[in-house]
C-alpha cells in the first residue's frame, strides 16, 4: 500500500514540497548523503526507511522515556554512518563492528518494517571499539544527533506525500460522487420538468372552469353590490311595517280581550239572576203543585160522600 512505501532522500529533495527551515539543515545534509559513496547512501536509506520507528522522538526523549530498542536503532544507524567516514579517512575499524560496514548493509532490503540486524551487544561492543578513538567516537556521537533530524525531516516529508496520495484518492472519491449526484440531479430534473409539463397542461385544461367560475363570481358580486342591497332595504321596511301592524294588533287584542272580560261579567251575573228566578219558580210549583194535591183529595173525598149518599137513598125507597 501506498502508506507502507518509504521515500529515499533523493525522492524526498525532489519531491517537489516546501520543508520548514528547521529541517532545511537535515535536508542538505541527507543530499550530501546521496552524493557519498555507496556506504554513505545505504546508511541513509536504511535509516530513512525505518523512520517510523522513532516517530515523535527527540534527543531526550529516546535517552529518557523510549525502550531499548529505540535507542538501539539510533545508535546502530549512527555508527554506520560514522564507520562510512572513518573508512574514507582510512582509519582501523574495529572487528566487531564488521556488521556496521557496507558489505552487510548492501544486503539488508526494507520490507516496510523497522527492525535492526544486529542485536543490543553487537551494538554495545561496536561502540566500545569506537570510543577507543576519539576521532571515531567524535564521528559517531555526531551522526547520532543528526539520525533524529534526519527523520524528522524524512518524516515530515513522507508524511506531506501521503496527503498527497490521500487527496488524490479523496479528489477520485469526490470526483465519483459528483458524477453520482450529478446523475441524480439531472433525473430529478427530468421528472421535475415532466411534472411542470403535466401541471402545465392540466392548468390549461382548467382554464374554461375557471373563467366561467370567474363569471359566477362577477355575477354573484353584482347580486351583492345591487340586487341583494335593494332586496335588504325591502326587506327592512317590511320589517318596519310588520313591527307596526304587530303593535296595532297587540292593541286590538287588548281590546277583545277587555270586552272578552266585561262580557263574562255581566253573563255571570245574568246567569246568577236566572238561577235564583229559576229556584224561587221551583218553590212556588211545588206550593201549587200541593195545594192542587189537597184540592184533588178534597175532591176525591168529596165523591165518596156523593156516591154513599146516593146508594143510601136509592135503598131508602125500596
Amino acid at each position: 500500500m501506498a502508506q507502507n512505501r518509504f521515500l529515499c532522500p533523493f525522492e524526498i529533495l525532489q519531491s517537489g514540497s516546501q520543508p520548514s527551515e528547521v529541517y532545511t539543515v537535515a535536508l542538505s545534509e541527507l543530499q550530501d548523503l546521496e552524493s557519498e559513496p555507496l556506504c554513505h547512501r545505504i546508511a541513509a536509506r536504511l535509516l530513512v526507511g525505518n523512520c517510523q520507528l522513532l516517530d515523535g522522538k527527540n534527543d531526550a526523549t529516546v535517552l529518557t522515556d523510549s525502550g531499548r530498542q529505540i535507542r538501539d536503532f539510533v545508535d546502530s544507524y549512527a555508527a554506520s554512518m560514522a564507520i562510512c567516514d572513518l573508512e574514507r579517512g582510512r582509519f582501523t575499524i574495529p572487528s566487531v563492528c564488521g556488521k556496521f560496514r557496507e558489505p552487510t548493509l548492501g544486503q539488508l532490503s526494507l520490507d516496510g518494517q523497522a527492525r535492526l540486524h544486529v542485536t543490543s551487544r553487537e551494538i554495545d561492543h561496536c561502540l566500545s571499539g569506537l570510543a577507543a578513538e576519539n576521532s571515531a567516537w567524535s564521528t559517531w556521537v555526531s551522526y547520532r544527533h543528526k539520525a533524529l533530524r534526519f527523520c524528522e525531516a524524512a518524516r515530515a516529508d513522507q508524511e506531506k506525500a501521503q496527503n498527497i496520495l490521500l487527496y488524490q484518492r479523496l479528489i477520485k472519491v469526490m470526483a465519483k460522487l459528483t458524477h453520482g449526484v450529478e446523475i441524480e440531479i439531472q433525473k430529478h430534473m427530468e421528472n421535475l420538468e415532466l411534472r411542470v409539463q403535466r401541471t402545465g397542461a392540466i392548468i390549461e385544461e382548467l382554464e374554461p372552469d375557471i373563467d366561467r367560475l370567474r363569471e359566477k363570481l362577477a355575477r354573484v358580486d353584482s347580486y351583492i353590490s345591487q340586487d341583494l342591497d335593494n332586496t335588504l332595504k325591502k326587506s327592512s321596511e317590511s320589517i318596519s311595517s310588520g313591527l307596526d301592524d304587530a303593535a296595532n294588533l297587540r292593541q286590538i287584542i287588548a281590546v277583545m280581550m277587555q270586552t272578552v272580560l266585561d262580557g263574562t261579567s255581566h253573563v255571570s251575573f245574568a246567569q246568577e239572576r236566572s238561577m235564583e228566578v229559576f229556584h224561587k219558580g221551583s218553590n212556588d210549583l211545588d206550593k201549587w203543585a200541593a195545594v192542587v194535591a189537597t184540592a184533588s183529595a178534597s175532591a176525591m173525598s168529596l165523591n165518596s160522600q156523593i156516591v154513599s149518599e146516593s146508594k143510601f137513598n136509592e135503598f131508602k125507597y125500596i
